[in-house]
């Protein structure tokens, strides 16, 4: 099995899996367009869509795709009312099999409610979407940020040494807010991210290592914001309160 991406609507990554028959899935899909024509290029027959949550910019295209390849479609069997009409729906805990890979589905809310993540047993692929991104996680839009902090910290069932594909690259202004928490030293990857224009897939440990969002309890980042090792909710909304207005200066 391989990988490859396609980059749409300026930071999508639209990740395309595929094996020596040239059959292939795809996790997403937020332009139709480019995804057809990727798909022609590479000469490859798509089998399934596999959707992770409901936003336009990851659904946008599935249903014209899937008319155009006659490939299924994957999404969360709880939330098919607000997904495009579902072939296979899948459950929290459920393991399936798609292209003769073993793959676990874990249910993920937080960034919205019908979030799923998708891991790949073999391969030690975890196509996280919205959930994780390198530096950075997802914002927080229907879910609760109490289910935002628990998805992440369910990302510790995997192996360190997993891969993780997420569904946007935003590593180049996660690591500029990184930097600006001095809680790491970031200096030995400063020219890896800088130097790319894409940072994904990444790796759990990676992420451990330097992810905020995955450090909650960093004893830096506790004394930084005057909070208990048990507040967990509250070091999360202040980082995300501290990007979200670092983003603004910016701006």
């Amino acid at each position: 099995m391989q990988y490859k991406f396609i980059s749409v609507l300026k930071d999508n990554y639209i990740w395309v899996l595929y094996n020596n028959k040239n059959e292939a899935l795809i996790f997403d899909c937020g332009d139709a367009t480019a995804t057809l024509a990727f798909l022609h290029e590479n000469g490859l027959k798509l089998k399934y869509i596999l959707v992770t949550h409901h936003h336009y910019d990851h659904i946008d295209g599935v249903v014209a795709v899937a008319k155009a390849t006659g490939a299924l479609v994957v999404g969360n069997s709880h939330f098919k009312d607000i997904l495009p009409p579902l072939d296979i729906k899948v459950e929290n805990d459920g393991v399936y099999n798609f292209l003769g890979q073993v793959v676990e589905v874990k249910s993920a809310p937080g960034h919205c409610q019908d979030l799923i993540v998708y891991y790949f047993k073999l391969n030690k692929w975890l196509f996280c979407s919205d959930l994780l991104f390198s530096l950075g996680c997802g914002g927080i839009f229907d879910g609760s940020l109490e289910q935002m902090v628990n998805s992440l910290k369910m990302l510790s069932i995997f192996p360190q040494d997993a891969l993780l594909f997420c569904g946007h690259e935003y590593a180049k202004s996660n690591l500029k807010f990184l930097q600006s928490l001095n809680i790491f030293d970031t200096t030995e990857i400063q020219e890896k991210i800088n130097s790319s224009d894409y940072n994904s897939p990444t790796t759990l440990e990676f992420e451990y290592k330097y992810n905020p969002f995955l450090n909650l309890d960093n004893k830096k980042l506790l004394d930084t914001f005057l909070l208990s090792d048990s507040d967990n909710s509250s070091v999360f909304q202040r980082l995300k309160y501290l990007k979200a207005k670092s983003l603004v200066i910016r701006k």
